[in-house]
């Protein structure tokens, strides 16, 4: 009797048990391209983000040169690696390319993180 009863104690802890895994979160991220020099917003630039072991992500800004990049989610067993730096690329015409390293990707639960990368200014040629 008391090997069942230890048996199906097993059984019922091990049920309630979360099995090691999470979300792999990359956000969306967010930000604006301005010039250098006259502070003006740059349109229909590209912006691309790359991150390890994910596709790349691009988007163009808009008129007021705001930016909106989607966020990428994957489910994965845990891992103790550290959390890679994802590469932000600003490109336009007439500037010169800028790259950003960050770290904008981890292991998480949430739903509603959101890179906020502010304002990048450009230097034209």
């Amino acid at each position: 009797m008391r090997k069942i009863t230890a048996s199906m104690l097993f059984v019922v802890l091990l049920s309630s048990c979360v099995w090691p895994h999470k979300e792999w979160v990359t956000p969306p991220a967010t930000g604006c391209l301005r010039d250098t020099l006259t502070h003006q917003p740059i349109a229909n630039a590209l912006v691309t983000r790359i991150a390890p072991q994910q596709a790349r992500t691009q988007t163009k800004t808009d008129i007021h040169g705001n930016f909106e990049l989607s966020g990428i989610q994957e489910i994965r067993w845990i891992s103790l690696d550290a959390v890679p730096l994802a590469v932000y690329r600003f490109e336009a015409d007439g500037y010169q390319r800028f790259e950003q390293r960050r770290s904008s990707s981890g292991w998480s639960y949430r739903k509603d993180l959101l890179d906020q990368i502010g304002e990048i200014q450009l230097s034209p040629k």
